[in-house]
């Protein structure tokens, strides 16, 4: 994760001066050579501009290994403020605990015309606990 100075592609840079082949080629073959790829970019496209070019040169790269082992990964590019440059965060998927899915509540439901009947009687309904843990209903 860094600024390498360079762009990987012509789509990297908007300016008057189009990306040579030279420009562009020691990056690739590094990336290919160490079966390396770069993590999927939300926001801004580009990372650093001098107010006249603007090119994407600071990356999150990874390898297969990586990204295997590691969740659902992106990158936030985020508004400049102090530099030249463009934040970037890496944003990691926190992992799941197991356990009983969140429940989830329909607004639809709340207008069938039984709703508050069955909402009532869930209301005056206690529960004890089973022996083996589970509550039972007593109404």
């Amino acid at each position: 994760m860094g600024d390498y100075n360079v762009v990987l592609g012509v789509e990297d840079r908007k300016s008057d001066n189009p990306v040579q082949e030279v420009e562009i080629r020691d990056f690739r073959e590094f990336m290919l050579n160490n079966n390396m790829n770069e993590l999927k970019y939300i926001g801004r496209k580009f990372t650093w501009t001098n107010n006249h070019v603007w090119s994407k040169i600071d990356r999150v790269i990874v390898n297969a290994e990586w990204m295997t082992t590691m969740k659902q990964m992106e990158i936030i590019v985020m508004k400049p403020f102090i530099s030249d440059h463009t934040p970037v965060c890496l944003h990691l998927e926190e992992a799941r605990k197991e356990g009983p899915k969140l429940y989830r509540f329909y607004n639809y439901v709340a207008k069938l015309p039984e709703f508050l009947t069955v909402v009532k009687q869930a209301w005056n309904t206690t529960t004890k606990r089973a022996r083996n843990g589970k509550s039972v209903a007593e109404t």
